[in-house]
């Protein structure tokens, strides 16, 4: 695919086509216009603040880098030339002020005439609004209280009135013109040097009478009403004194008086985002959390930086924010802090192109960008152009993108070609027609909508599993996420049909989930009611009672779509104020520190509940070899008993200079300590008769000869002479006859294609071409052989490989139609991890003669698998499974056998051949109702699960077209 183009009008010299000039300035003069406006310009000073820009562009495009993208120049060029200018207008106002006294006297009746009618558009809003929001809003805005102050006040959560002032605000917004709105949140004008003195003082004494003059129709309490009363009438009365005092005397007077009463716009956090390099950096998606305890999947917020790097989201007063960038990086705020800068680390530069199935660009289509390390999460960051490209800066190469184009499905996220910072990738994201529409009304108990509640659509949603070794989904579109509006309603577009799962959320109300099919161009409309949620408070404290911060806090309702997570505040208290009544888990864990659960029976009691975590033992010692000197940084691991809890099961670290090592102990006991060295390529067990106990200490003494000494060395060349170049090669360890240790790119091949790898213990080892990221489309892969390596010998691996087999690999359905969305990964049979995985229908592979193991699966057929494909060399060969449309199937797992080795998880696997669909982990503590997601055909299944001893519990199950969403499935204990 060729790249798509950015055209700019300069050439590397300077110089420019005067046509490409005039297009260029043609498209992107109405953008400078729109920025202006937004600095605060009218629209004739913005269409002169734009040619401004132009001008200082021609006359400094020599000094311009054309190899940087132009428009964050140009924004950056018209924000410091209306700066200027608004400038210059401040002196020549001042210069002016003496003869503008002459004119004040009708300039004030002018501005009355005016204000007044502001204020009868301010009373009639403030009396139009709901009662729940007039109170604390006046609170807020006339009496200056604090967010926290009015809940006080009110006794109320914070959270709810953050809410309601927010909500508040937004219908008053609404409600007013600008000019009557500006008045009542803010006495200041942005972006004029015109505003005096007797302007200011006039909109302060609107704003007092607004207030009086509302309190006859506002539903607030005897003594708040006598408070704004008294406050408002001494003001005013100060204002009517000062009314007649001089112009220059009123600008010193009523200034303290206007930092008094006005409202400070510091609700909002400003966010400033820069590349490596310091430039403003756009398009990104950056998501701003509470660290206070609450649910973040609730009160997060999500903002896109513009051109010029800006972006600003509602902040939560009094609480320290915790702010994170899709490119990567994360900062916390504390909780004053009004503006933060981050910086995006080096990244890669994404030339996109969205078109539809016949290859026609699309406009306007959304660029969404997500998944990084494999989170699930993102947002649109970018629109394409009219031609249908895009560019991003900075983007983690294990990223995903997709389209969301008007009328179309959303695309599969698609991961980045394997590229590395500073490097430039091509990519085509295909949109197909058809999209299907879901409207989703959020109401509370009582009917009233309920604004702002947060409403997920999609395959991928919270709670999806992982199916594959290597933890790779099937390439599902990102879910729709957004928010309702003041009628409790949100729109879901540019869905694919077939099966999503949907959850609501809103703050102190119960999440609601459900699963709903949609046809090709469908539409639906549901109704959720939330139930009003109760509240747990608690802590999570140290044995001796200290508070631990951040500790990790999950709860368990039965249902992984709503299930709740969170980190603890500061001084390790947390609040959930979203649980239905009955019986649910709380389970908590910290750095350092085991675990601990809680059965809470809500509803039941208000009690603030305590969660003691116990400090993990230490294990402290050294390790140095047989003859007394110390093994410094050397990379240590130690791995505890299996835990039954959501506690970690192992540790590592480095060792010191002196060879010194402090770890905890997971579980309580020590199953096995492995080490290695900066060079080796693989961990070296540690043997029962290399430790010592030392007083309380522990003393490896690893011997000399023990040490990895054995080296794999050669030079590779294809069948037809052509040495493989800058190969990342793979190591399979066969430890015994049904054990065997992967280790993913342990060397790359130089440009002659030869590789070393070492030193290594003696044992049998596999080397495999791997053909991931860059070496991953069209590259031969394959087993390269299997060698017995001896103790401190070198053995020479090189050779040239036999003639590549050609595997066609095509998934169809039996009606000859393609599945959506399907993952398919190839393997070395028994090896626990996928050596290649792609997301595509059809693929040609070149892999060397073997045996390999084969497996697809998608969000639309059931899983299908081919452990014994043998291909020989020179031959081409076909792997086209049929398959069998399936969809998802929770199945919920209880009375699991107390002695069950949770280990070895969960496998499901058909009844009769017992093919093995896929094996789920099994995570304990807050999983006591395990809940696994399948994609299966109608038939008969089994789940299996081993017990100690070697034992293996199993219960069968059946699906059909009439199963429910989710089966139950109990063990016998």
């Amino acid at each position: 695919m060729t790249p798509p183009t950015f055209d700019s009008p300069f050439s590397p010299d300077g110089s420019c086509d005067s046509a490409a000039f005039e297009d260029f300035a043609r498209r992107v003069t109405p953008e400078l216009e729109r920025l202006a406006r937004r600095m605060g310009a009218s629209r004739e000073q913005s269409r002169d603040a734009a040619q401004d820009t132009w001008l200082a562009v021609l006359e400094a495009r020599g000094h311009f880098d054309a190899r940087r993208p132009l428009k964050p120049w140009l924004h950056a060029i018209l924000r410091f030339r209306w700066r200027s200018t608004l400038r210059r207008e401040g002196r020549r106002s001042a210069v002016a002020d003496s003869h503008a006294a002459a004119q004040l006297a009708e300039r004030d009746d002018a501005r009355r005439a005016e204000l007044a009618d502001a204020l009868e558009r301010v009373r009639c809003a403030l009396r139009d609004l709901p009662e729940r929001y007039r109170e604390p809003l006046v609170l807020h805005l006339v009496e200056g209280l604090s967010p926290i102050e009015v809940a006080q006040r009110l006794g109320q959560s914070r959270s709810s009135v953050r809410v309601l002032l927010h909500r508040g605000r937004e219908r008053l917004k609404r409600a007013l013109p600008r000019q009557a709105f500006a008045m009542l949140l803010s006495l200041r004008r942005r972006g004029t040097a015109h505003a005096t003195p007797r302007w200011r003082l006039l909109a302060s004494a609107a704003l007092l009478s607004v207030a009086a003059s509302v309190l006859a129709v506002l539903a607030v309490s005897d003594a708040t009403r006598k408070s704004l009363t008294s406050r408002a009438h001494a003001e005013l009365a100060y204002i009517e004194r000062e009314a007649s005092s001089p112009a220059a005397e009123l600008e010193t007077r009523a200034a303290p008086l206007a930092e008094r009463i006005e409202v400070r716009a510091d609700t909002r956090l400003a966010i400033h985002v820069r590349d490596s390099r310091g430039a403003p950096l756009a398009g990104v998606g950056l998501t701003v959390e509470p660290l206070d305890g609450s649910d973040p999947r609730v009160h997060r917020r999500e903002a896109v930086t513009d051109a010029g790097g800006f972006a600003s989201v509602e902040r939560t007063p009094n609480v320290p924010q915790r702010v994170a960038l899709d490119r990567g990086g994360a900062l916390e705020v504390a909780p004053d802090a009004l503006e933060c800068t981050l910086t995006a680390p080096a990244g890669v530069r994404v030339l996109g192109r969205v078109v539809d199935e016949l290859g026609k660009p699309l406009a306007d289509a959304g660029v969404w960008l997500g998944d990084v390390a494999g989170s699930r999460c993102g947002q649109v960051v970018a629109q394409t152009r009219a031609d249908g490209t895009f560019e991003l800066r900075e983007v983690p190469a294990d990223a995903s993108l997709a389209a969301v184009a008007p009328g179309h499905q959303r695309t599969p996220m698609i991961p980045l070609p394997g590229a590395g910072p500073e490097q430039q990738v091509a990519l085509e994201l295909v949109a197909r027609r058809g999209a299907a529409l879901v409207s989703v009304t959020v109401l509370d108990a009582d009917g009233s909508p309920l604004e702002d509640a947060r409403v997920l659509v999609g395959r991928s949603v919270d709670g999806v599993p992982q199916q594959l070794a290597g933890g790779r989904l099937p390439a599902f579109p990102p879910p729709f996420d957004g928010r309702t509006d003041e009628r409790g309603h949100v729109e879901c577009t540019s869905l694919e049909p077939g099966r999503h799962s949907i959850v609501v959320r809103a703050s102190g109300r119960v999440p609601w989930a459900t699963t709903i099919e949609l046809a090709d161009r469908g539409e639906r409309a549901l109704e959720a009611r939330l139930q009003l949620g109760f509240q747990v408070r608690g802590r999570v404290v140290s044995a001796v009672g200290e508070p631990l911060a951040r500790a990790q806090v999950a709860c368990n309702h039965g249902d992984p779509l709503v299930d709740t997570a969170l980190a603890c505040a500061d001084d390790g208290s947390f609040v959930l104020d979203s649980l239905p009544a009955g019986n649910l888990w709380i389970a908590a864990r910290a750095f350092d520190h085991g675990s601990a659960e809680r059965e809470l029976t809500v509803g039941a009691s208000n009690e603030v509940i305590e969660l003691a975590l116990a400090p993990l033992p230490m294990c402290e010692g050294t390790l140095r070899d047989d003859g007394g000197a110390p093994l410094g940084n050397f990379e240590i691991r130690l791995l505890g008993s299996p835990s039954r809890s959501i506690a970690p099961n192992s540790d590592e670290g480095l060792t010191g200079n002196d060879g010194t090592f402090a770890l905890a102990v997971p579980g309580g006991d020590i199953r096995r300590i492995e080490v290695r060295a900066p060079s080796w390529p693989v961990w070296c067990v540690v043997q029962r008769a290399w430790l010592r106990i030392d007083g309380e200490r522990l003393l490896i003494e690893m011997p000399l000869a023990a040490q990895p000494q054995s080296w794999l060395r050669g030079t590779f060349v294809d069948a037809h002479g052509t040495p493989l170049r800058e190969r990342s090669v793979d190591l399979v360890r066969h430890i015994d006859a049904r054990t065997l240790d992967w280790m993913p790119d342990v060397a790359r091949s130089d440009a002659q294609g030869a590789l070393s790898i070492g030193p290594l213990p003696a044992g049998k080892y596999e080397l495999v071409l791997a053909a991931r990221g860059r070496d991953e489309r069209g590259a031969l892969a394959g087993s390269l052989g299997c060698w017995t390596l001896a103790a401190g010998a070198e053995l020479d691996v090189g050779r040239s490989l036999p003639a590549a087999s050609t595997l066609e690999c095509r998934l169809r359905f039996r009606d000859g139609t393609t599945p959506l969305a399907p993952v398919v990964a190839w393997s070395l049979p028994g090896v626990p991890g996928e050596l290649a995985t792609w997301f595509e229908c059809e693929r040609t592979l070149e892999l060397l003669p073997g045996r390999y193991a084969f497996k697809a699966l998608g969000d639309d057929f059931a899983w299908v698998d081919a452990d014994a494909l043998q291909l020989h060399a020179g031959a081409r060969e076909l792997w086209e499974p049929r398959l069998e449309r399936a969809s998802a199937m929770r199945i919920a797992l209880a009375e699991l056998p107390h002695d069950v080795e949770r280990a070895a998880g969960v496998v499901v696997a058909r009844q009769g051949d017992d093919a093995p669909l896929g094996t789920f982990a099994l995570e304990s503590g807050l999983e006591r109702r395990q809940v696994l997601e399948c994609f299966l055909a109608p038939g008969n299944y089994r789940a299996l699960v081993r017990r100690a001893g070697g034992a293996l519990a199993q219960v069968p199950f059946e699906v059909s077209q009439a199963s429910p969403d989710m089966l139950e499935l109990s063990f016998e204990r």
